[in-house]
């Protein structure tokens, strides 16, 4: 989450108020908890939990909450919620969902769903074709080692 974070705001400028809970593990994070704060006045809220009994799949979603509506999406669907219509995007006032299926581009395989499957495709074809200015990269990866140290920082500060 905090790449893909990453990918849609760039890194924050600050976090506050983290928690890292170990539930079961003794050495391993079950469970992090952070505000990320953006220079622009966004602010945002990460919370990951691999510990919850009561939801045993890997879920994740992402809600962006702006001035005319709401967004919400995870692995299934784009859920919209809008304050008006939108008629350049078709979308009417109130929700509208946007199943992934409709709105992806089809996959040659599927290795344990479309999402998976578009990632080794992708991948494998980077690869066939030494392409190396792609979606992830060392230095996006770097940045986001950099905001969980921060994380992990912000945390033991309160210890």
């Amino acid at each position: 989450m905090i790449n893909l974070i990453g990918f849609l705001l760039g890194p924050p400028a600050g976090v506050g108020g983290t928690v890292l809970k170990s539930i079961y593990s003794k050495n391993v994070d079950d469970a992090v908890y952070s505000t990320l704060k953006y220079n622009n006045g966004l602010s945002g809220q990460i919370s990951v939990n691999w510990s919850d009994e009561s939801y045993r799949k890997m879920s994740t979603q992402i809600s962006v909450f702006g001035k005319l509506g709401k967004i919400s999406a995870d692995a299934q669907e784009c859920k919209i919620y809008l304050r008006g219509e939108n008629d350049k995007e078709n979308l009417e006032k109130g929700w509208n969902i946007k199943y992934i299926t409709d709105v992806t581009r089809p996959v040659a395989f599927n290795l344990r769903g479309e999402e998976y499957s578009a990632q080794v495709d992708y991948f494998i074809k980077c690869i066939v074709n030494n392409k190396t200015d792609n979606i992830n990269s060392f230095a996006s990866a770097l940045e986001t080692d950099v905001v969980i140290d921060r994380l992990i920082k912000d945390a033991e500060s309160r210890d």
